[in-house]
């Protein structure tokens, strides 16, 4: 015996489905951005970012609220307002699904992570440790090769003099340098003569 089970598809957002009829374009299209295939890797790095320098600053993770107004500043962390038609609790169930499903994609990713039912426990991402770890240790390196040049590397990177030219480099520079202070310390104790 076959059954056939009739499945209804939604055409709208799954971040839409608790209300009738479709969503906004602008809602859409920052979705889209959101977690396309081109963008997404940028918004969560984003994100990212603002909750690693809020949990540096304040020790706690920011709340979803929090991280979404950093991101979308100038509509106050939503895409665009919601229609007047819809009640406070309605509006706050349609807020809060298109940031969750939105952050889905950025924790999938690796760029944040959370814990289910646990205020302020945004954090970020395996793959962001990876990627501050990284450029952590090229900074150290390049600090690293800069200080180990001695007077002697820069005296061989130092052009030829030519007749006339007063110009110190290198290690004649530096043994100029220490003895102008000396004379310097000299003058200050008054133990030379003037």
């Amino acid at each position: 015996m076959i059954v056939e089970v009739l499945v209804a598809i939604d055409p709208r957002p799954i971040w839409w489905r608790s209300v009738d009829g479709p969503p906004p374009t602008p809602w859409v299209d920052v979705f889209a951005s959101f977690t396309g295939t081109d963008t997404a890797d940028e918004w969560g790095l984003a994100a990212a970012i603002f909750i690693a320098q809020t949990r540096r600053r304040t020790g706690m993770g920011p709340t979803f609220s929090e991280m979404f107004l950093e991101l979308l500043p100038d509509t106050d962390g939503i895409p665009s307002s919601i229609v007047d038609e819809f009640d406070y609790r309605e509006r706050r169930q349609l807020i809060g699904d298109f940031r969750i499903h939105a952050a889905i994609e950025w924790r999938r990713r690796g760029w944040i992570s959370w814990e289910r039912g646990v205020e302020r426990s945004l954090r970020v991402g395996k793959v962001f440790r990876a990627h501050s770890r990284r450029f952590q240790a090229e900074r150290a390196a390049r600090i690293r090769a800069w200080e180990e040049m001695t007077a002697e590397q820069l005296a061989l990177e130092a052009p030829d003099p030519q007749p006339g030219d007063r110009t110190l480099y290198g290690a004649e520079a530096a043994e100029f340098g220490a003895r102008t202070i000396e004379e310097a310390l000299e003058d200050d104790d008054g133990s030379r003569g003037g």
